[in-house]
């Protein structure tokens, strides 16, 4: 089924850009998927119709400042704005799809947004589906760019910093989705001090909600990322505590799984571990 584009509301009156799939077939969850620092929804087309296809109500929710939100662009005004976009996109779920539970899923810093949210509200959430999450980067902001982000924060917060990852070669080893991110119009650059601190500030929250989290967890992680460290991401994953927990690897994938070579082991991951969770009771 093809895609329609939505530009809902957010709660402070922002005009976002959401890509969504309605449903079909017996699926009784609907899946909200957040995409990462740098690339926008149309990065994650093929999971998300795979989905689909599966029969699962899907929204690719662009983050405000990415993609095809052009207001702003690169800016977020803090951490909490950032989360009550994720919960204002989970309410958009419940409301089109009333009977479905909501299950959530991030690609790399947007799989930190998602854990974010999942330790914040749990209630909103029947899974938490982390791909490649950016909670150990490998790839950081300079000394240099640290400082003008801790002292710059309350005074010029939408001052721009380069994002750290303009060598597409990090994100896969396929030459065809080389191509496509390098000559990619709507790949985020650059982001503001204010996007910078609030990532600081994510990460704060998940050390100290610790690694309680109150729903199934699904971590798939690459054998040669060079964007997130996968040997502290596993160690974090052994410490958590989740009603169910299950790890997915793929050792000759780069960080993106998305744009792996042969990618069919990752979708078939992906979609057969939240179809299991689809037919289980919460266990909320």
């Amino acid at each position: 089924m093809a895609y329609r584009r939505e530009r809902p509301l957010l709660a402070d009156g922002y005009r976002s850009s959401f890509y969504c799939w309605d449903g079909h077939g017996r699926v009784g969850d609907c899946l909200l998927y957040l995409h990462g620092i740098e690339s926008h929804a149309g990065w994650f087309i093929e999971s998300a119709s795979l989905m689909n296809a599966r029969g699962w109500p899907v929204v690719l929710a662009e983050r405000r400042g990415s993609g095809r939100n052009t207001e702003d662009r690169g800016h977020t005004r803090s951490y909490r704005q950032l989360l009550a976009d994720v919960f204002c996109a989970a309410r958009y779920c419940q409301q089109h799809w009333p009977t479905c539970r909501v299950h959530l899923a991030g690609v790399s810093w947007g799989g930190k947004l998602a854990l974010a949210a999942a330790l914040k509200r749990p209630e909103f959430f029947a899974s938490l589906t982390m791909i490649t999450p950016g909670i150990f980067p490998q790839v950081s902001l300079s000394a240099k760019q640290k400082l003008a982000v801790l002292f710059k924060h309350l005074f010029k917060p939408k001052a721009m910093l380069a994002v750290p990852l303009e060598d597409a070669k990090l994100f896969t080893d396929n030459p065809e989705q080389i191509d496509f991110i390098e000559h990619d119009e709507l790949r985020l650059h650059r982001a503001s001090v204010s996007f910078f601190w609030s990532s600081y500030r994510l990460d704060k929250l998940i050390q100290r909600k610790g690694h309680r989290l109150a729903m199934p967890v699904h971590l798939l992680l690459s054998g040669r990322d060079r964007i997130i460290d996968s040997e502290k991401t596993r160690a974090w994953f052994e410490r958590c505590t989740a009603p169910e927990k299950y790890l997915s690897e793929f050792p000759d994938s780069a960080h993106t799984l998305e744009f792996a070579r042969d990618n069919r082991g990752f979708l078939e991951a992906f979609g057969g571990w939240l179809d299991k969770q689809s037919q289980q009771e919460s266990p909320r």
